[in-house]
């Protein structure tokens, strides 16, 4: 049993990147949110984290890089990651990266798949490869089938769904 006492004494406090949810530590998603923006009369203005959340959602930085599956057949030189922001999308089926995001790594579609979306009708998307690496946790998760998309006029480079 793990001493509650005991975690405050070491650091491991709730707002750090664990917390005390009984005999085991989770690793949490921390992001600072908040921000400046410019009002009607163009001065520079900070935006609230309540604000900044209901404006732009659950945002974490990311890198997007090959799947290791991919990536262990090419020379160490020839991977790279493109990094910006996830939106969590606990909504979403699948996660999605930017196509910008694939071509600009060069990756290769594994599959074409059918989506659907409250606002849009059935369409065909590719399928890509990926590692999606979450630079707060210093941890990568694979995602075989991430599905191509127009993210980047969002401002994120990944939408992260309930497969991520």
């Amino acid at each position: 049993m793990i001493d509650e006492n005991h975690l405050i004494k070491s650091g491991l406090v709730p707002g750090v990147p664990t917390r005390f949810l009984g005999p085991s530590l989770v690793p949490t998603i921390t992001r600072s949110y908040g921000g400046e923006g410019v009002d009607n009369t163009g001065n520079k203005v900070p935006i609230p984290p309540n604000s900044f959340l209901a404006m732009k959602g659950p945002i974490i930085d990311v890198s997007i890089m090959m799947a290791d599956q991919v990536a262990i057949h090419l020379p160490e030189k020839e991977r790279m990651s493109i990094s910006g922001h996830g939106l969590i999308d606990t909504g979403a089926t699948s996660t999605c990266i930017d196509d910008a995001v694939a071509q600009k790594l060069g990756l290769k579609p594994v599959d074409v798949i059918s989506i659907s979306t409250p606002s849009h009708a059935s369409s065909k998307a590719n399928a890509y490869p990926v590692k999606v690496f979450v630079n707060s946790l210093n941890t990568g998760i694979d995602v075989p089938k991430a599905i191509g998309a127009q993210l980047g006029n969002q401002g994120i480079i990944a939408l992260l769904g309930r497969n991520f």
